[in-house]
């Protein structure tokens, strides 16, 4: 869902011929949408760009986070929103290299550190299924 000022869904519909299903749209099985979905779902997504803190209700907590020299400010101030929240950092663009360093900086009790690899296209979850797994076995396992 987005909820940020992007406006980037139309785009997105258009450049990958998804398919429009009432307010929003649908590919692959997805919906894509502005506004909660009319029919039961198993997750909603929630894309609340950079605009705000993140919803405290959340179930399940992903924060993109940059960390690029200039954009560690800007992680550290998302991450801060979210004290005492469990929530998984995704950084991606990290080489195998600094991955350590980036995980000892940024990881505690509450926040857990993923690195996604490089994934060129935006629909094709294949190249990370791993760490989405990992962010939603509990989901998956019932525990």
């Amino acid at each position: 869902m987005e909820e940020n000022e992007s406006r980037v869904l139309p785009i997105l519909a258009r450049s990958y011929g998804m398919e429009q299903d009432g307010d929003g749209w649908r590919f692959e099985g997805v919906q894509y949408r502005r506004q909660e979905p009319e029919t039961p779902v198993h997750f909603i997504v929630r894309d609340m760009g950079s605009a705000g803190a993140p919803p405290q209700d959340a179930d399940l907590l992903v924060l993109l986070c940059g960390t690029k020299a200039w954009e560690l400010p800007h992680t550290a101030k998302l991450k801060r929103t979210q004290d005492g929240n469990h929530a998984f950092l995704l950084c991606p663009f990290v080489v195998e290299d600094s991955r350590g360093d980036v995980a000892e900086a940024l990881q505690d009790d509450y926040h857990k550190v993923l690195f996604l690899d490089y994934q060129p296209e935006p629909t094709d979850g294949a190249a990370n299924a791993k760490q989405f797994k990992t962010m939603i076995t509990k989901y998956i396992t019932g525990a």
